[in-house]
């Protein structure tokens, strides 16, 4: 009998023995495949409020983060905050985000450079020939709202945007009957020094900031490839240029958009002493200056196609008040369409650039640009005159 008390005692002391060191190996061995923690994770990111490990959640070697629901982070539910840009104006304009309806008077273009065609739900009654062969028909066959001198208030605000885009021909009035009906408006110019301020306002606004990094990055180097060509060129060697906005003797002085790529492209305006930024010009003025070089800008009101602009040269070389001017003289008579001056204002400044001095940029083909810019940008081909000759 006391053999077996003894066989006994011996097993319950080799069983306790066992469990206690199992025990101590469970507690005090580390896990090979721990669950991430902010300062483990295999992408190295700390983890975001929608992946924090659940506090309930029983780790386990095996064990993966517990997601806790948060309605408001999901995918499907995007969250709802406010942004607020500086426009050209100096206004203030908040934008609730994500924006989902909004109507182009201007800048429809860039909008469909940054992803957002499919949130316009309105157009300008304005839009060219040229924007329509680039742009998706879905947005060629949006309501016409007219334009931003002269906008249909009533059907924009029957439309329910969250944001109206406008250049800074909108009349206060009308800016405010918009905003009174809750509408966030936005007047800005995609010309000069606004442009990028513009783009990148738009790219917060719509959630493109990547897209909109590679858009300035392509103009920013054809701009500082002009730049720095003509950077070291004495003044006896850059021509003078009158530019004629879209109506007789209408010019660009100092400030303006148009002066600022003359002297981009390596020229001198014969306003650059102006009173204002668009000065009216007198014929005798402009005979006394002299100019090497004389362009003109074309709007869609003058025509599209190239005998309209072939026209419209014409009727310049044709005023007396011109006769003597050495541009005149010399051919260097130009015509070019609006979009290259504003939309696509990279193009018009790599073109000022040729015609002011083809020997510097005989490596340079504007049109060539041009065309990979479109297919790039929007995925289409490009057609049409844009300049002449």
């Amino acid at each position: 009998m006391k053999r077996v008390l003894l066989v006994v005692a011996l097993i319950v002391v080799v069983v306790a023995a066992s469990l206690y060191g199992g025990y101590n190996y469970l507690s005090q061995s580390p896990s090979t495949s721990p669950s991430p923690t902010p300062s483990q994770s295999p992408t190295s990111a700390s983890p975001t409020p929608s992946q924090t490990p659940s506090s309930t959640a029983t780790p386990t070697p095996s064990s993966s983060p517990t997601i806790e629901p948060n309605a408001t982070q999901t995918p499907e539910v995007p969250q709802i905050s406010n942004v607020t840009v500086v426009d050209a104006n100096g206004a203030n304009v908040t934008v609730t985000i994500p924006v989902k309806r909004i109507v182009c008077l201007t800048m429809i273009e860039i909008v469909h450079v940054l992803g957002a065609g499919d949130k316009v739900v309105g157009r300008s009654a304005s839009l060219s020939s040229d924007a329509e062969a680039i742009l998706p028909q879905s947005i060629l066959q949006l309501p016409d709202v007219g334009t931003d001198m002269a906008p249909n208030l009533e059907r924009i605000i029957e439309l329910k945007p969250d944001l109206v885009l406008a250049s800074q021909r909108l009349s206060d009035e009308n800016r405010k009957m918009l905003e009174d009906a809750g509408i966030a408006v936005i007047e800005d110019t995609l010309t000069g020094t606004r442009r990028n301020d513009c783009i990148r306002n738009l790219a917060l606004i719509l959630q493109a900031e990547q897209k909109a990094n590679e858009f300035i990055n392509y103009e920013t180097y054809y701009v500082n490839l002009v730049k720095n060509r003509v950077a070291s060129l004495p003044r006896d060697e850059k021509p003078l240029v009158y530019f004629e906005w879209y109506k007789l003797w209408f010019s660009t002085g100092p400030g303006g958009s148009y002066n600022k790529m003359i002297v981009d492209a390596g020229g001198i305006n014969i306003a650059e002493n102006a009173s204002t930024s668009n000065p009216e010009l007198s014929p005798e003025f402009i005979a006394e200056a002299n100019p090497a070089i004389i362009i003109r800008m074309s709007t869609y009101l003058d025509g599209e196609d190239l005998a309209s602009l072939q026209t419209l040269r014409t009727s310049i070389l044709e005023r007396s008040a011109l006769n003597e001017t050495q541009a005149v003289k010399n051919g260097t008579v130009y015509v070019i369409k609006s979009v290259l001056l504003v939309d696509r204002d990279v193009i018009g400044l790599l073109y000022f650039a040729k015609w002011f001095h083809p020997d510097l940029f005989q490596d340079i083909d504007p049109a060539a640009i041009h065309a990979e810019y479109i297919q790039k940008f929007f995925g289409a081909n490009l057609a049409g005159v844009f300049t002449y000759p």
